[in-house]
């Protein structure tokens, strides 16, 4: 029963071993810096930006094909 118990023991730690491993292998050169997160939201930002632009152009046309 002991022996069992202790195989168990040792493949739980076999098998979750590669999840520990990677979870701690992350580094700083792998986490978005605060300037990159903010380009990243400036990048966003104009996109909504043009797509307001286009909705606004494409509501004059609609308003202009209904009167």
């Amino acid at each position: 029963m002991t022996a069992a118990l202790a195989a168990g023991a040792i493949l739980c730690v076999l098998a979750l071993y590669p999840l520990a491993s990677w979870a701690q292998s992350t580094t700083d050169a792998q986490q978005p810096t605060a300037g990159e997160i903010q380009g990243l939201i400036d990048v966003h930002n104009a996109q909504i930006a043009e797509l307001d632009r286009e909705i606004a152009q494409y509501e004059k046309e609609l308003d202009a094909v209904g009167s």
